[in-house]
């Protein structure tokens, strides 16, 4: 498929879906990034950046950045239609507390054995 044009992106404690352990309402941070597009070549890397906000002042330093790639199968059947997401793999990307506008840089090559391309098909008979 042709690349998209790159995405931003914005982690805050308030979008973050899911998180082990108790959420401290007094934490801040604010992570700020790019990937290069939103459509990949299961061949080729997921390239990107990110960087902790200097602007937002952070409660607790970052004790690591770590990305989750999931995916997400949706199949439409006349019953209705039925999604079912799983874990690709995850990496972590940064250790330690990262210096505010550092940009760390983000290429993340596909596990050959848990990735396909995508696929389109009307209707399953």
């Amino acid at each position: 498929p042709p690349p998209n044009p790159p995405a931003t992106f914005t982690i805050t404690p308030e979008t973050v879906k899911k998180s082990k352990g108790k959420k401290d309402p007094a934490q801040r941070f604010a992570i700020k990034g790019q990937l290069d597009s939103t459509t990949f070549n299961v061949s080729q890397p997921i390239k990107g950046m990110l960087v902790v906000d200097a602007a937002q002042e952070m409660t607790v330093p970052i004790k690591t950045v770590n990305l989750q790639i999931i995916r997400v199968e949706t199949i439409k059947a006349p019953e209705g239609t039925m999604k079912e997401a799983s874990e690709v793999q995850s990496i972590q990307v940064a250790t330690g507390n990262i210096a505010p506008g550092l940009q760390v840089p983000l290429h993340v090559v596909l596990p050959r054995l848990f990735t396909c391309p995508s696929v389109s098909q009307a209707s399953f008979v």
